[in-house]
């Protein structure tokens, strides 16, 4: 192993099921490299980084305006979601076994960008990515993600990182050219995003893999639990959105394969409903997608895994192409990516069983893929 100490900085204290799996997923994909990293313990404190949303729409106007209804949507989801509070706990030790067991995290904890600023930990390599830190749409989103702590530019790296969107503000893409545009390496996970950095930043930015991407099916078989597997065949969905016909497609679906719908409960408008299951942490989430039949998901990691898993895929877009707040360009980069565009529904009145997916040539298009991400990896670790 290289004796470079490589400081990662990601989303690793998230209890999302994507986000922990790409950040586990980056720090073994550099491991079967040769080298030994860690994860910065830059863990926001949530509360004491809370604004409140009365000064933040002044402050943000006219752009917070496009944020009124998804913060009621919020609050009326967060009451709802009280109802499996009990469940969503054990969720969150669960994850939280997850991060203990797999992800190499620093020991001095940081909980807010100032004291990464006042006390920076030292690398000799940092590496920023994967998952939608850059995004502007998001509360977390700030200068630590973009290294601004790390004084020598030539340490400055990123790999996979992600915008989330192509609706950048003006104010927000100032903040990008600012922090950026001296890295070292900088690599987007979108077309769209990488696209969108050279224009502003006016330099080379390279489109690589989601670092899930760079593992073999047993390095993520390995993290995997199979406490919750129905004894049949089943359709997995894992819904983040609120849309209710994607529920009524993949009801739909279900009808005309007779496999029952298992949901992993996120959104309030599972509460109650049949097979939902609440308490679901990233290896049962794992387990769960490699023993599915068909996988229904408007998330992108949902659909990462389904496609290394060679599922039956019907993937869906949580918001708009039109809204202010969309990400669906992430999902509109990778469907396309794999040369899967149909498997992408955008209707909801076409609820029809698709033909099976030639995962031969998915499997073609991602070994290029990760061909060329692991060598733009290797160059970053500067192994070659």
């Amino acid at each position: 192993m290289s004796e470079r100490r490589i400081g990662l900085l990601s989303l690793q204290w998230m209890n999302n099921y994507g986000t922990i799996i790409q950040a586990y997923a980056l720090q073994k994909a550099i491991w079967k490299l040769g080298f030994q990293s860690e994860y910065i313990s830059y863990r926001p404190n949530q509360e004491k980084n809370k604004v409140n949303p009365v000064k933040q729409f002044f402050h943000g106007f006219p752009d917070s305006i496009f944020q009124i209804m998804p913060y009621v949507n919020n609050r009326i989801r967060f009451n709802k979601l009280n109802k499996v509070k009990e469940d969503s706990t054990l969720r969150n030790e669960r994850f939280e076994s997850f991060r203990q067991k797999n992800i190499r995290i620093s020991n001095k904890i940081y909980t807010d960008s100032e004291q990464l600023l006042k006390e920076p930990p030292e690398y000799d390599i940092y590496i920023t990515g994967s998952d939608q830190i850059w995004s502007p749409n998001l509360s977390y989103s700030c200068e630590a993600y973009m290294l601004n702590f790390v004084k020598d530019d030539h340490k400055k790296n990123a790999y996979a990182s992600s915008l989330g969107t192509v609706n950048i503000p003006s104010n927000y893409k100032e903040r990008l050219i600012h922090n950026l545009k001296n890295f070292s390496n900088l690599s987007c996970r979108e077309i769209s995003g990488a696209e969108y950095l050279k224009k502003v930043l006016e330099r080379e930015v390279v489109e690589v893999l989601d670092p899930t991407m760079l593992l073999d099916i047993g390095d993520l078989l390995d993290v995997s639990e199979e406490r919750i597997i129905p004894e049949n065949k089943f359709i997995l969905c894992y819904f983040l959105g609120n849309k209710k016909w994607h529920r009524s497609y993949a009801k739909g679906l279900s009808e005309s394969t007779g496999f029952p719908c298992y949901y992993v409960a996120y959104d309030a408008l599972e509460v109650g409903r049949e097979n939902a299951l609440w308490d679901v942490g990233p290896a049962e989430f794992i387990s769960l997608i490699h023993r599915a039949s068909y996988v229904c998901t408007d998330s992108f990691h949902g659909s990462v895994l389904a496609i290394l898993f060679h599922k039956e895929l019907y993937g869906f877009c949580k918001r708009g192409d039109l809204e202010r707040t969309s990400d669906n360009s992430r999902l509109h980069d990778l469907y396309f990516k794999f040369g899967i565009e149909e498997r992408l529904i955008k209707k909801a009145c076409n609820r029809k069983q698709l033909e099976e997916i030639d995962y031969s040539v998915v499997d073609k298009i991602l070994q290029k893929n990760r061909i060329n991400s692991k060598l733009y990896l290797k160059k970053i670790l500067k192994a070659i």
